[in-house]
C-alpha cells in the first residue's frame, strides 16, 4: 500500500509538471511566432500533389518523420551513385517537402536538375536540356528561396547556374541557353537599352486593384474583354502585340487616342510578370544599373549579378560566408565587360540565331572600383582580398585589349596598376608580346572572339586611313585565328562566322570613328555601312520611342556604353 501510494503521488507530480510545461509553452508560443516572422522562418505549405501519407509525415514530428527522411536520403545516395538521376529528381522533391528549411536540400535538388538530368539528353536536343536547367532555376527561385529567404547559399547557387551553366562554355549547348534567355528577356523588357525601360516598369502599379483604380485603364480593360481578350491571362502577348491577338483587340491597343492608358497597361503587365513569375524586382534592377553601369539584362551575367547581390544583402555585411558570393558578383561584372555589348539576331527559316558578345569598355572602371571595395571590406579578415587572382587576370586582359584596340595611353595606365598589384615587371611592350603569345597558344573562347573582333576593328581603322596593305594583313591574321579555332574545336563551341564578327567591328567603327574616316569606310563598303547606319538609326528611334512611353517622373538615364578611344 505504501509503495502504491508513492507511485500514485509520483504520477500526479508528473502530470502537474506536464500541465505546467504545456501552459508555459502556450504562453511562449505568441512570442516564438513573432520571432519566426521576424526571422523569415515561415512554414512551407506548398504540398501540391503530395499523397496523404506523405502529407502526414510532413506535418508530423518525432522519430517517424526522422526515420522516413533518413531512409529517403539513403535511397537518394544509391540513386546518385547509380546515375539514376530522373528517379533521384522525384526523390529529391519528396525530401525538399519533408525538409523544406534545410537550404542544402534545395541546393542539391537544383544542382541535380540543372547539371545531371539536363545532360542526360544529347547536345542535339538543346531545348530539352534547357527545360531541365529552367527546372533547376525554378526549384531555387520559386520554392527554395521563399521557404528560406535568409539562406544566402540559395541565392549564390542560383547566381552560379546563370554564371556557369548558362554563361560559360563547358556545355556543348551553351549557345542555345544564351539564345533562349535572350528571347525570354526581350519578351519581358523589349530591346535594349534597359535603364529607361526599367524605370518606367518600376513606376507601374504594384497590384491589379491599383491598376484598375485608374479609370482610363479600367475602361480599356473592359473594352478588350468585350473584344474577346483577357489581358491578365496573356500578359506578355498583350505587351508585345504577339501573333494570335484578334484584330479587334489589336485595333483598340493601337488606337492613339487612348495611348496613355495602353502604356500604363503595358507597363503593369511587364512589371507584374517580372515580379510574380520571374521573381525580379524592377526597382532593384534600376539600382543595379545606376550602380554598376549599362547592364544588358539579356546576358546571363546580368542575372548572375542580380542574385549574387541579393545573397550579399541577405548576409547583411557578415563576411564569414560572403567570399564565394562576392567572387561570383565580381566575375559577373568582369563578364559584363567581356561581352557586355551583345549582338543578337533571331533565327530565321534559313539561318540560326546569332548571339555574339563583345567587350563593353564602360565596365572597366566599375570593376576596378568593386575590387577596391572588396579589399577594404575584407581587410584584416581570414578571407583577405578574395578576388585578387581574378582581379589580376582582369588587369592583364584589359591591358592587352586596350592596346590592340589602339588605346595605348589607357593600356599604360592599367599596366602601371598591374605592376603595383601583381608580379609583372619591365616594359609594357614586353608584357604585350608575352600576353599576346599566350592568348594565341592557349586561348579561351572569349579570347578568340575578342581578338578577332579587335583585329578586324584595327583593320577598318587602317582602311579608313588608306593603308590597305596593313588592313588586309590584319584581316588575314583574324582569318587564320578563326580557321585555327574552328579546326581545333569543330562544332562543340562554334564561333560566329567571320563575316558576323566583321559586322560587329564595322558597327563599332561607324559609332566611334571620326566623321571623315566613316565617310572613307562608306566609300569602301557602301552596302555594309548603309546597313549598319540603318540599324543604328533604328536603335536610336527605338530609344526615343521608349523615352516617350515612360512616365514623366522617371529619372534621367545612367551611363551608356562607351567605345575605346583610338
Amino acid at each position: 500500500m505504501k509503495h502504491s501510494s508513492k507511485a500514485h503521488i509520483r504520477r500526479w507530480l508528473f502530470l502537474a509538471a506536464a500541465l505546467g510545461a504545456a501552459i508555459s509553452a502556450g504562453t511562449m508560443l505568441p512570442s516564438l511566432n513573432r520571432q519566426r516572422e521576424d526571422l523569415g522562418l515561415h512554414g512551407f505549405t506548398e504540398l501540391g500533389s503530395v499523397s496523404p501519407p506523405l502529407a502526414i509525415l510532413v506535418t508530423a514530428s518525432g522519430p517517424f518523420r526522422a526515420i522516413a527522411i533518413n531512409a529517403l536520403w539513403m535511397r537518394a545516395t544509391r540513386l546518385q551513385e547509380d546515375g539514376k538521376f530522373f528517379e533521384l529528381n522525384e526523390l529529391s522533391r519528396l525530401i525538399t517537402t519533408l525538409e523544406p528549411r534545410l537550404p542544402m536540400v534545395w541546393a542539391h535538388h537544383a544542382w541535380n536538375l540543372a547539371y545531371n538530368v539536363s545532360v542526360k539528353f544529347p547536345a542535339s536536343q538543346p531545348d530539352e536540356r534547357w527545360r531541365w536547367i529552367q527546372n533547376g532555376i525554378r526549384v531555387l527561385r520559386d520554392q527554395g528561396i521563399p521557404a528560406n529567404p535568409r539562406a544566402a547559399l540559395l541565392y549564390r547557387e542560383l547566381a552560379w547556374i546563370y554564371d556557369h551553366k548558362i554563361g560559360q562554355t563547358s556545355d556543348e549547348a551553351h549557345v542555345t541557353y544564351k539564345v533562349r534567355l535572350t528571347e525570354l528577356v526581350e519578351k519581358l523588357l523589349g530591346p535594349p537599352p534597359y535603364l529607361q525601360t526599367l524605370q518606367a516598369i518600376a513606376s507601374a502599379p504594384l497590384t491589379r486593384a491599383a491598376l484598375l483604380a485608374e479609370k482610363p485603364v479600367a475602361a480599356l480593360v473592359r473594352r478588350l474583354q468585350d473584344a474577346g481578350l483577357d489581358v491578365f491571362t496573356r500578359p506578355l502577348d498583350v505587351a508585345n502585340r504577339a501573333e494570335g491577338i484578334a484584330q479587334p483587340a489589336l485595333d483598340i491597343l493601337n488606337n492613339p487616342a487612348i495611348a496613355p492608358a495602353v502604356q500604363r497597361l503595358d507597363l503593369f503587365l511587364r512589371a507584374d510578370t517580372l515580379r510574380r513569375v520571374e521573381k525580379l524586382d524592377p526597382e532593384r534592377m534600376v539600382q543595379l544599373m545606376e550602380h554598376y553601369g549599362p547592364i544588358d539584362w539579356r546576358l546571363p551575367d546580368a542575372l548572375s549579378l542580380y542574385w549574387s547581390v541579393r545573397g550579399l544583402e541577405v548576409l547583411g555585411g557578415k563576411l564569414d560566408n560572403a567570399a564565394n558570393t562576392d567572387r561570383i558578383a565580381f566575375h559577373a561584372v568582369v563578364n559584363l565587360y567581356r561581352r557586355g555589348t551583345l549582338r543578337y539576331t533571331p533565327a530565321t527559316d534559313s539561318e540560326p540565331a546569332q548571339w555574339i558578345g563583345s567587350p563593353n569598355f564602360a565596365f572597366i572602371e566599375r570593376v576596378l572600383e568593386i575590387q577596391e571595395d572588396i579589399i577594404q571590406r575584407y581587410k584584416g579578415t581570414a578571407q583577405e582580398d578574395p578576388t585578387r587572382e581574378g582581379y589580376l587576370n582582369f588587369l592583364r586582359e584589359i591591358v592587352l585589349d586596350c592596346y590592340i584596340h589602339g588605346d595605348v595611353n589607357r593600356a599604360r595606365r592599367y599596366y602601371k596598376l598591374l605592376t603595383t598589384r601583381g608580379p609583372e615587371k619591365g616594359p609594357m611592350e614586353n608584357f604585350i608580346v608575352r600576353r599576346y603569345t599566350e592568348r594565341v597558344k592557349a586561348p579561351t573562347y572569349d579570347d578568340y572572339r575578342n581578338l578577332m573582333t579587335a583585329l578586324l576593328y584595327r583593320s577598318l581603322w587602317q582602311s579608313s586611313l588608306g593603308f590597305t596593305d596593313q588592313a588586309r594583313g590584319l584581316e588575314k591574321v583574324a582569318e587564320l585565328l578563326w580557321k585555327k579555332y574552328t579546326a581545333d574545336h569543330a562544332s562543340r563551341l562554334a564561333l560566329a562566322p567571320l563575316k558576323e564578327l566583321w559586322k560587329i567591328a564595322l558597327e563599332q567603327a561607324v559609332r566611334t570613328f571620326p566623321k571623315w574616316q566613316v565617310e572613307r569606310l562608306r566609300q569602301l563598303y557602301p552596302k555594309a555601312v548603309k546597313q549598319v547606319e540603318k540599324k543604328l538609326e533604328s536603335d536610336r528611334l527605338k530609344r526615343q520611342e521608349q523615352i516617350k512611353r515612360r512616365p514623366t517622373k522617371a529619372t534621367a538615364p545612367g551611363p551608356q556604353p562607351v567605345a575605346p578611344a583610338n
